[in-house]
């Protein structure tokens, strides 16, 4: 029996990583999916083989091009992987002040946080579909739920977006589980936050978040949307 395959895009660095190596030590293989940095996606490579003896993958591929998306799974197929999870992590947040938001960021955001994620969404989601077997788990922000603020306008929005996106191909899918992780505040470099502003969040934990993630990956429910904040 092959043994299962998770597929982490954003998986090189900031919360991506940390899920790579939580869930290596539960006897899962993963594929990190990056951008441009291949140093720290080797890195995190590297780390994963100290703690497991499943072999991980790297692959470069932008969420925002479909043909980048297509190509990332034909390695998988090529390489007869068992792909069970893909974790929808990417996704980013430019800091400007209300006054200096402007439409190029702005569509940045979207491109990547809902275009991209859509494009992950149905290349995969249709994939594992014909397997009838697999979940889709969407990494993204109590800030879509109950946190806004204007200072974080685009990312909400965005954030907002994604989490109608999850909901409605939850009820789509009929053997695919759709699993949403809406975590608080988390202290990654995603965050380019000023240090006056960081002092004033409470972070959530990394590992709350790891366990979660795990719960819902063995969830047999579907369209699940959980909040994971220190209180």
């Amino acid at each position: 029996m092959k043994m299962p395959y998770i597929l982490i895009t954003g998986g090189s660095r900031g919360l991506g990583s940390f899920l790579a190596k939580y869930l290596a030590k539960y006897n899962y293989g993963i594929i990190i999916n990056y951008k441009e940095n291949i140093n720290e996606a080797i890195k995190t490579k590297e780390e994963i083989a100290k703690i497991s003896n499943i072999p991980p993958y790297i692959y470069q591929a932008d969420i925002t091009k479909e043909n980048d998306v297509l190509k990332m799974l034909e390695f998988i197929k090529e390489k007869e992987i068992n792909l069970e999870v893909v974790i929808l992590n990417a996704g980013i947040d430019i800091y400007l002040e209300m006054p200096d938001k402007n439409y190029e960021t702005f569509k940045k955001i979207l491109d990547v946080n809902i275009l991209g994620n859509f494009n992950v969404t149905k290349i995969f989601g249709d994939f594992l579909e014909e397997k009838k077997k697999g979940s889709l788990i969407y990494i993204n922000s109590d800030n879509a739920i109950d946190r806004n603020d204007y200072i974080s306008l685009e990312y909400d929005v965005s954030k907002s977006g994604l989490l109608m996106l999850a909901k409605d191909y939850s009820k789509y899918f009929k053997w695919v589980k759709v699993h949403t992780i809406a975590p608080g505040w988390l202290d990654t470099r995603m965050n380019n936050f000023p240090e006056w502003v960081k002092k004033q969040i409470k972070f959530t934990d990394l590992n709350l978040v790891g366990e979660v993630v795990l719960k819902e990956i063995k969830s047999k429910e579907t369209g699940n949307v959980v909040i994971v904040r220190d209180e």
